[in-house]
Order: structure tokens, then C-alpha cells, then sequence
């Protein structure tokens, strides 16, 4: 059988200017972790194995530290560009169809329903605006089984020109008269069975 082809595919568009402070506020939050806590459990281990009063805990540190600054700029903007190059969101007729990574690493890939939608809006925060960026969200109630998070469909990153978001509820709304008019039918039909029936 052959494959429906989307009416409309969103991916997020990578910026690197974005990525980019947003690298630098990833390093400088993680940079402590892994300072302290990397750098903890390598001088546990160094003593351990009974070489830890050759090493200093400050130098142990200063590596580490010198380590997280050099290393985790250039990774989070890797695996956040790897991560986006493979994020999809295809909108079909009654259904739409998405993977995306959560925290960057763990994919998660489904389909939702147009009926089981609840909301849509669009929301962006001051880096995003900068760069005309926004993030599309899409309110699927029972998506996310956390109470406290938002649950729905986040499409980050989107540019703002492209005006995405009256096409998606235009395919939504459609859907829903689609729904309609079916049942509507549905009901005209079983009400002139008996009227048949009577003749």
C-alpha cells in the first residue's frame, strides 16, 4: 500500500547563534557537576587503588574544570544539531506523526489524533525572539504522565515568517467538521431505515 504523503512537515530549524548561548548556559550550570562531582569520584577512585596521595585535590579539580569548559560547549551544540537533523512532525488529514529527543538523547516517536488535541498555541522566549524564532505547542491531554509538565507536543525553534500555526489549526478544524458531517450522515442514514421500513 502506498505511503499518505504529509500535508504539512515542521522541523525545528537549527540556529547556531541560539545554539550557541544556549551552549555556553548549558556549560556554565554543568560545568559545576561535573567539576564536583567527576572530579570527586576520580579522587575516590585514585584512592582506591592507592595513587590518590600522589595527586593533589586541587589539581584533580582544575582538570576537571578546564575539562567541562573545553568539552561540553562543542557537544551539547553536536548533539543538539544530530538531534534536531532527525526531529519531525508530519500532519497528515486526521493525524499527525512525530519523533523528537527528550533531553537530546532519548528519541520518542508516535502519532496523535487530531480529535485527542486539545489546544494550540505559540509561545517564545527572549533568545528565540531575538533570532525570530518561536515554539508551537500542542496541548494533548494524557500525553505526558508527569502532572506538573506540560503535556502536549513542544515544536521548538520554529521561524516566526513561516506562520505555521493558523495551518495547523486549519487542518485541525477541518478535521473536526470532517467528524461532523460523518456523524451527521451517519445519523440521516439510520433515521431513514425505519421510514423505508414502514412503506
Amino acid at each position: 500500500m502506498e505511503k499518505k504523503q504529509p500535508l504539512l512537515t515542521i522541523r525545528p530549524h537549527f540556529d547556531q547563534g541560539l545554539v550557541t548561548v544556549q551552549a555556553l548556559l548549558f556549560t556554565a550550570v554543568g560545568f559545576l557537576l561535573v567539576t564536583m562531582i567527576g572530579g570527586t569520584l576520580f579522587y575516590i577512585l585514585l584512592h582506591m587503588i592507592g595513587i590518590g596521595r600522589f595527586f593533589n585535590a586541587g589539581h584533580i579539580y582544575g582538570l576537571f574544570l578546564i575539562g567541562s569548559i573545553v568539552v561540553l560547549p562543542p557537544l551539547f551544540f553536536e548533539v543538539k544539531k544530530k538531534a534536531y537533523a532527525r526531529t519531525f512532525f508530519r500532519f497528515y488529514e486526521d493525524y499527525l506523526e512525530y519523533q523528537y529527543f527528550q533531553f537530546l538523547l532519548s528519541p520518542r516517536r508516535g502519532r496523535v489524533r487530531y480529535r485527542d488535541i486539545d489546544d494550540v498555541m505559540q509561545a517564545g522566549g527572549a533568545l528565540q525572539s531575538q533570532r525570530m524564532l518561536t515554539t508551537i505547542l500542542i496541548a494533548v491531554p494524557g500525553l505526558n504522565r508527569h502532572p506538573r509538565a506540560f503535556s502536549g507536543l513542544k515544536i521548538e525553534d520554529v521561524p516566526q515568517k513561516l506562520d505555521l500555526m493558523p495551518r495547523i489549526l486549519d487542518l485541525v478544524e477541518d478535521s473536526e467538521y470532517r467528524a461532523i458531517a460523518r456523524v451527521s450522515a451517519a445519523v440521516s442514514q439510520s433515521a431513514a431505515i425505519p421510514a423505508d421500513a414502514a412503506k
